[in-house]
């Protein structure tokens, strides 16, 4: 499912997250024109849809396969803690299944830290300590924030595999309640979303990056097909890329160096440099004993091919020299205006849609390819923010990274 609400006034995160949440729970809000419908006969709370500009928003919920959006896909909206009369407080839980076994679920929440903060954080896990999230109840859409009398239920997490909220994925004070443009592409195996703050523009997005009062992500939870034997269902492991919690407020994918440096998986203290974790591996590296232990939301490398941040720059080159022993090997993410990738007949050139995967070679774990999973793809090439394009039978949108897209880079979701 591709969503784009656009709003000529400013408006709280929380807020669009209710909003969503119904989308999700009612497959029947198929467009815009019966989200509007949806909420007159529904009496939602009319803040909700203030300054909402149908004209220039989107619902798309047309996906298949890896793509489609299902009934095992669950989302919870509730009011998170009973303290004082603000209309920040929130827990917004979505549960999704294994590709591969849906008998295992994960969960992503995003919540606010405290009860007066304005700030999204997100906190991710593989279990409930008890019964499902099915069975659990939304605030109801037509309550008023500050008035509410059933907040509806936050979900008990089995904590010796859930990660602490943190403040990393939502917005700054004045970002939180300045929204004007919320991207998100849903599906059963992935979430994408970012978010545009302050300011309208006719395509949701303008040209201020690296700033999380203007610009929010993007964020990217995917999962990945398994590479390794010891990474299966059975042995507990939750097939989750997603967007490294530690990078500070409003820091999305593309917001550090994230092709232009290389990313030392290993490294010791809370970084806000590598651009994905993983929610769990086994630490596989051949031992003398039988002891393999599980590592938590560990850091990994991404790349592209054979190519992989833990080894050298995305965007480095090397000739190899005039020794046997110096690597040669080329750039996969090209940020030179006008470079264009090979056509696939040879005859013309194009842009690069880049599958995505993870490893960590240190843990031994070849790791997972989240693109063929989840649907989205790095964009390599010239483009402007919100530019549309038709690939391999689809139409996809370019989500600009963190820092903007003069890097020639950009996250393509499809709008289905």
């Amino acid at each position: 499912m591709y969503i784009k609400l656009n709003f000529t006034s400013n408006k709280q995160l929380n807020h669009i997250y209710r909003i969503v949440n119904e989308i999700i729970n009612q497959p029947a809000i198929a467009n815009v024109a019966t989200l509007q419908s949806t909420a007159t006969s529904q009496s939602w709370w009319a803040t909700l849809l203030t300054g909402f500009d149908a004209n220039t928003s989107e619902i798309i919920r047309t996906g298949t396969g890896t793509t489609e959006l299902t009934s095992n896909t669950v989302s919870r909206y509730a009011r998170n803690g009973a303290g004082p009369s603000v209309d920040d407080q929130h827990a917004w839980t979505l549960e999704f299944s294994n590709y591969d076994d849906n008998t295992k679920k994960y969960y992503i929440q995003f919540v606010n830290a405290t009860e007066t903060s304005y700030i999204s954080g997100v906190r991710t896990a593989n279990g409930l300590s008890s019964g499902t999230l099915s069975s659990l109840t939304s605030q109801d859409r037509t309550q008023v924030g500050t008035s509410v009398t059933t907040p509806g239920s936050i979900p008990s997490f089995n904590n010796s595999l859930a990660s602490a909220p943190t403040n990393s994925q939502g917005s700054g004070t004045s970002g939180f309640t300045t929204v004007r443009t919320f991207f998100m592409y849903l599906s059963d195996n992935a979430l994408v979303w970012c978010a545009t703050h302050g300011t309208t523009y006719n395509v949701g997005f303008g040209n201020t990056y690296s700033l999380s009062t203007a610009y929010t992500g993007p964020f990217i939870y995917s999962q990945y097909n398994r590479f390794d034997y010891t990474n299966t269902s059975a042995t507990n492991i939750t097939p989750l890329l997603f967007t490294n919690w530690s990078r500070g407020i409003g820091i999305g994918f593309g917001g550090i160096a994230d092709w232009g440096t290389v990313e030392n998986t290993q490294y010791n203290t809370t970084s806000n440099a590598i651009a994905f974790r993983v929610f769990n591996l086994y630490n596989s590296y051949p031992s003398t004993t039988a002891s393999f232990p599980m590592i938590l939301q560990p850091y990994v490398s991404w790349g592209v091919g054979s190519r992989y941040s833990q080894d050298s720059a995305l965007t480095a080159t090397s000739a190899g020299g005039a020794t046997i022993t110096t690597p040669a090997y080329a750039p996969v993410i090209f940020t030179t205006a006008s470079t264009r990738y090979p056509s696939a007949d040879l005859k013309s050139q194009t842009f690069g849609m880049l599958p995505v995967s993870w490893r960590n070679s240190y843990y031994y774990n070849a790791g997972g390819d989240a693109s063929t999973q989840g649907g989205w793809y790095v964009f390599n090439g010239d483009y402007y923010p919100g530019d549309e394009f038709s690939f391999g039978g689809k139409t996809y949108k370019i989500l600009p990274t963190w820092s903007g897209y003069t890097a020639r880079v950009g996250i393509a979701v499809p709008k289905e």
